[in-house]
């Protein structure tokens, strides 16, 4: 029985509701549906009924939070004394970054990483959002940094979050809005709304948050990348909502403006294939948290 299960399982036991732990998981509801499954057909018993009441530990499953709690006791203290011996960790683990995100977030994280283990390898490669996104789900890279949005997430993928990023606002600087210290998405859906045509990945990153906040634009602009963006706007006009990273651009004749509101901020971290069994992956996930858990208090 595979241990990020039995995790599963306790989240669940705990918050007795499927998308409330999915939630917190980070991995779709249907995702954590078959997991359970899969833990009550080696078991040989259910574990949790649904009803209209919601969800319920069977005889089973209460029995089994006990004993889980203290597996995962155990196997806590024996990945801690792992830790110990992390100079004996060894092979080569193959990164995506996003280019304008690395010095930011990542470097210092990945300086840390390598000091603590002198013999894991890490192969690092920059992308865009896109490219990133299509490689880590063909296995071309382990792992990648992306963003995740309200912890909605491909069913074949898996996230780990590093830290926050608000969505800001790209415009010229004879927009209506430039001297503004602050903007807010009804006021930037007066303008026309450019989109990257060759980066899928965060053209439906905006528009699920756009749908979230019911916002609807008044016309789209279609680029290629975000690195030519600001050409666009200075030839069409129009604004550009993308992450906070991007503001290291500094781009002449270009404002870079905080959208505030609520749902106006996603997570970055690392996204990996959920069916990845690469122990190197799991490595990276625990020591992301770790470290990103700590500087956040």
């Amino acid at each position: 029985m595979k241990i990020e299960y039995i995790r599963e399982f306790m989240d669940l036991a705990e918050t007795l509701n499927y998308s409330a732990s999915s939630g917190r998981l980070y991995i779709s509801q249907p995702t954590l549906t078959r997991h359970i499954q899969a833990m009550e057909k080696e078991i040989g018993s259910p574990l949790v009924v649904t009803s209209s009441h919601g969800v319920e530990l069977t005889r089973e499953g209460s029995l089994a939070v006990p004993v889980f709690r203290k597996i995962l006791k155990e196997y806590d203290r024996y990945l801690e004394q792992c830790t110990n011996l992390s100079s004996h960790v060894s092979g080569t683990l193959k990164l995506g970054l996003l280019y304008y995100a690395i010095d930011e977030h990542f470097s210092s994280f990945l300086d840390y990483l390598s000091d603590k283990y002198p013999r894991l390898e890490l192969c690092l490669s920059s992308y865009q959002p896109q490219q990133l996104y299509e490689d880590i789900l063909s296995g071309k890279v382990d792992a990648g940094t992306l963003f995740c949005y309200e912890k909605d997430l491909d069913p074949d993928l898996r996230f780990c979050r590093a830290t926050d990023q608000r969505f800001i606002a790209m415009m010229g600087s004879n927009h209506a809005l430039a001297s503004a210290e602050t903007v807010t998405l009804q006021e930037l859906s007066f303008s026309r709304l450019i989109e990257l045509k060759g980066d899928e990945f965060s053209r439906n990153l905006t528009r699920k948050m756009l749908a979230r906040n019911n916002i609807r634009f008044s016309g789209s602009i279609f680029t290629e990348n975000i690195d030519t963006v600001p050409m666009t706007i200075r030839k069409a006009g129009g604004v550009h909502i993308t992450g906070e990273s991007c503001r290291n651009q500094h781009v002449s004749d270009i404002c870079y403006k905080s959208i505030s509101g609520q749902r106006t901020t996603c997570a970055l971290g690392f996204m990996s294939r959920a069916s990845s069994d690469d122990p190197l992956v799991d490595l990276l996930f625990r020591e992301t948290r770790s470290y990103f858990k700590d500087r956040s208090i």
